[in-house]
């Protein structure tokens, strides 16, 4: 409400009627009211119209004439004859194409016209006008039964005499602007024709002269008489002409007066539709993205559970088919929501530290496999220049980065994708560290099928891809890159694409990242001075990442892309008697690599010598026994990580890591549950009025040894904290009779006779628009949970909030039942979690921590790859206890991630 209008307007606060059937007229009508202070009242035709007076007792009535159902004039005659509202008054409004309608109103009772269009400022003088004349109540002076004829039809009216003068005012009030008008454009006509007259008497004065010389100048006269006439009509004939052209001229800017005018109203009232549109479109976005999570919230977590039930093989194929399919729709979702997002401008970036390298390599970790299956090289080169840690939106970056790798992956055949970050100056400057801050370049570069350059510059468009036919080859929404260049130009760079059809594409951005206080970067190093190193693998990219790292930590590398050529310098350097110390060699070399290359190695006088380490792009049924027979040094899994590569060298060289911050890592359980050791018993609220989710969440917090209690609005559950104690509740938002946020908001006020500030209460939501945790969290909500969740995302955010909790929880040991399903153990998943485990209890027994760690580390990865998060927490134990050198440790965490990894495969049987 506009308060100045309220000062100023002594009718302020009075309460109208608008009766309209058009939507964006009722609402415009109504802005218009409100910013002057008055109460706004709304009716879609004459029936509800008379209702809402029935009602509410409006001081004024505003109604369109031309309604369905019931008419402004009908709705206005039953007005004027009620005995309790005849007083009020009623303006109609009309485009008066006839005037036959002033007598209708007349008829009807009505106490103004106003005509369409009409200006803002006209419209509350007339409404002022009525309410402070009160005209309606005048009936003193009432006149019945008034005979008119008019138009050839005749007419008997009723009416007072200021509503007959209110109507006629009203009815010839356009007329009185047009004359106006015209009076204005009648005055221009007289002072274009004055000035004619004016030229016309000085030309008949002229003449006058003329005529008193005409006796000396008679023969000059007579002989320019002609010439005379024929310049006095072309005068005239000017004359006329430019009197034609101001009267053209004048019409013209007339029409472009009355146009502008046209066009400043429509401007107007289309930007308040607009208004009136978009927030349409944001409540069915919220709205959609509710409805749409709801069921895929039961869908995904109802087949998690069925995958812990005893299943044949088939119905298994088909549960986790139906998994990954709901998986699909929701990652399309969150696209739809983030482009949706971008698009408002609500899309807001986080500000906090993160580790870089920690960050990168788990991403690169993530899409791995994808990689894997094509038979591509996934290779990261992150630059020795670049900080360890910086400041920025992780989650984001990591967004973007796998948007990228994965659009590369989709698009290459065969070859690499390399995923490089480098500070784009070599070294810091005095003013970078003064400001704190450091330029990131981030590429992502492919050998895959390229893009036509006459297709670049619409690949970031919105839902456009290179090739849009229905028969096209590679599926999609279009929406990865238009997303990813958005998010990009929010962080402050641009994603640009260099590309060659048929030799791939590089995708690459700058991004300003702020610094810490105190500066991190990798100072770990290794002191290989002296040790001679071969690099056999066909991958330049890798061969030069490799090699960057061997010469920082003094090493003297020699390199190869071919198995025979790589054998020839093993044999030329033993016949000089400087024999390799060391050889990388990939196992998928073309030509002599692999097994053979290996053997025909370890064929020379020298080779128990040497060190081999075979680099293999993943694990394949056999490896195990690839590494027993050939006597392999070391294993390791690309793309390679600097902390495992750096720790097996360490182990093999007998050297030791100075300054080992790369090896120092925080161990951070993101997806871990509660302690199987000392799980704690809870009894729970569910508030939730879906049947299915109820089920759900039931399931899940049981198997985990909670007692749970369900309410299906917020009343119930108010009802329930009354009669027992709950140690958490679990609070749906969308809830008939109560919300969860007003149940919240009860529980939280300490006036109420529910208050309670202690119990953890989490939004379990299908909301998921920018603002809604904030808005959860500020109604006094612990945590927050979006739907469609996973078990082990709901146990880790009861784990978050119970561990907060002040007072001490009973502890109670319970069935010690798993939470995460077997959904990702596939065959050779499971294939690889024996070989890994049997290698392990191997070295275990020869004592070698180094080799200990590197197969834990590998363990930890396939089960992050399989989505174990519980395997992989325990396999990390093993490498902790590795890197200690305690081998009781090692061999306690050994046998309990055996265990686990034997009660998941036996629950596959």
């Amino acid at each position: 409400m506009n308060l100045n209008n309220e000062k100023l307007n002594p009718n302020s606060g009075a309460k109208i009627l608008i009766v309209e059937d058009s939507p964006i007229q009722r609402e415009l009508l109504k802005r218009t009211l409100v910013r002057n202070g008055f109460e706004v009242i709304l009716a879609e035709d004459g029936n509800q119209g008379l209702l809402s007076v029935r009602n509410n007792s409006p001081s004024l009535v505003i109604s369109d004439i031309t309604m369905p159902h019931k008419n402004g004039y009908e709705m206005c005659t039953e007005i004027k004859q009620s005995e309790d509202f005849f007083h009020i008054p009623v303006i109609l409004l009309s485009q008066l194409s006839d005037t036959r309608e002033i007598i209708h109103g007349l008829i009807a009772g009505a106490d103004n016209y106003i005509t369409k269009p009409y200006s803002e400022e006209f419209l509350i003088a007339k409404v002022n006008h009525l309410l402070t004349h009160d005209v309606g109540s005048v009936g003193s002076d009432l006149t019945k039964d008034i005979s008119i004829d008019f138009a050839g039809d005749h007419y008997t009216i009723s009416s007072n005499r200021h509503q007959i003068l209110n109507l006629l005012l009203s009815t010839y009030e356009s007329a009185v602007i047009q004359n106006r008008e015209l009076n204005t454009t009648q005055l221009e006509l007289k002072t274009a024709n004055d000035q004619l007259v004016r030229e016309i008497e000085a030309h008949q004065r002229m003449e006058k002269e003329l005529r008193n010389h005409r006796d000396l100048l008679e023969d000059i006269v007579r002989a320019r008489t002609d010439e005379l006439r024929k310049h006095r009509d072309l005068l005239e004939e000017m004359v006329t002409t430019r009197t034609v052209e101001l009267i053209n001229a004048n019409e013209h800017l007339q029409k472009e007066i009355t146009g502008h005018k046209e066009t400043e109203l429509l401007l107007h009232q289309a930007k308040e539709a607009a208004e009136v549109a978009n927030k349409a479109k944001s409540e069915f976005l919220a709205n959609m993205s509710h409805e749409i999570r709801t069921p895929m919230n039961a869908i995904i977590g109802m087949a998690e559970l069925a995958l812990d039930t005893g299943l044949t093989d088939e119905q298994r194929e088909l549960i986790e088919i139906v998994l990954r399919s709901a998986d699909a729709l929701l990652v399309l979702l969150n696209s739809i929501l983030d482009f949706s997002k971008i698009e408002a401008g609500k899309m807001m970036l986080e500000s906090i530290d993160f580790n870089i390298v920690t960050i990168m390599e788990g991403t690169i970790d993530t899409i791995a496999l994808q990689a894997h299956k094509k038979n591509l090289e996934l290779l990261c080169d992150i630059h020795q220049n670049t900080p360890q840690v910086i400041i920025g939106d992780p989650v984001r970056l990591r967004q973007i980065i796998i948007n990228l790798v994965g659009n590369a992956i989709k698009f290459t055949h065969r070859g690499e994708i390399v995923v490089s970050i480098e500070a784009i100056n070599n070294s810091f400057s005095q003013v970078d560290l003064a400001n704190h801050h450091v330029d990131l370049k981030f590429t992502v570069s492919d050998t895959g099928i390229g893009i036509p350059e006459d297709k670049i510059s619409t690949i970031f468009e919105t839902f456009r891809q290179v090739d849009g036919s229905t028969t096209r080859e590679y599926g999609g929404t279009g929406l990865g890159l238009s997303i990813t260049s958005k998010l990009v130009e929010l962080m402050g760079g641009e994603l640009l694409v260099k590309s060659q059809l048929g030799k791939g594409s590089s995708f690459y951005f700058i991004v300003r990242f702020q610094l810490p206080k105190v500066l991190s970067f990798d100072t770990s190093e290794l002191d290989l001075k002296g040790i001679e190193i071969l690099i056999l693998d066909d991958s330049a990219t890798f061969r030069k990442i490799i090699k960057e790292l061997l010469l920082k930590w003094n090493a003297k590398v020699f390199e190869s892309n071919d198995g025979t050529d790589g054998l020839a310098q093993i044999k030329a350097a033993r016949e000089n008697n400087t024999p390799f110390k060391m050889i990388f060699i990939d196992t998928r070399m073309p030509g002599l690599a692999g097994v053979e290359l290996v053997k025909r190695i370890k064929e020379g006088p020298v080779a128990n010598e040497m060190i081999v380490i075979m680099f293999n792009t993943n694990y394949r049924k056999g490896d195990l026994e690839i590494i027993k027979d050939l006597g392999l040094s070391g294993y390791l899994l690309k793309p390679i990580k600097k902390t495992q590569f750096l720790s097996l060298l360490s182990s093999l060289t007998g050297k030791t890591i100075d300054n080992d911050t790369c090896l120092k890592a925080e161990v951070n359980n993101v997806n871990g549950s509660l302690n199987k050791d000392t799980c704690i018993s809870l009894n729970i609220l569910i508030a939730e009025d879906n049947e299915n989710n109820q089920i759900l969440a039931q399931k899940i917090l049981q198997s985990a040894g909670h007692t749970v209690r369900l309410a299906k609005n917020g009343r119930i559950a108010l009802d329930l904290l009354k009669e027992e104690h709950f140690d958490l509740i679990l609070m749906d938002i969308q809830m008939p009779e109560m919300d969860g946020i007003e149940t919240t908001r009860i529980i939280r006020n300490s006036d109420s006779s529910y208050f309670d500030n202690s119990i953890p209460i989490i939004a379990v939501t299908a909301h998921a628009m920018k603002g809604d945790k904030e808005r959860f969290l500020e109604a006094g909500m612990s945590d927050y949970v979006s739907k469609p969740f996973k078990s082990d995302v709901l146990n880790l955010a009861i784990e978050r909030v119970m561990t907060k909790k002040p007072q001490v929880i009973q502890t109670v040991v319970v069935e010690n039942k798993p939470t995460e399903t077997a959904i990702s153990l596939t065959k050779e998943i499971v294939t690889e979690f024996k070989e890994h485990i049997e290698l392990l209890k191997q070295v275990l027994n020869d004592g070698d921590a180094a080799l200990i760690e590197q197969y834990g580390m590998s363990l930890k990865d396939i089960s992050n790859r399989a989505g174990q998060s519980e395997v992989k927490d325990l396999a990390f134990r093993v490498v902790l206890a590795a890197r200690k050198g305690d081998m009781d440790k090692a061999r306690l965490a050994i046998s309990t991630v055996t265990e686990k990894i034997i009660e998941l495969i036996n629950k596959l049987n």
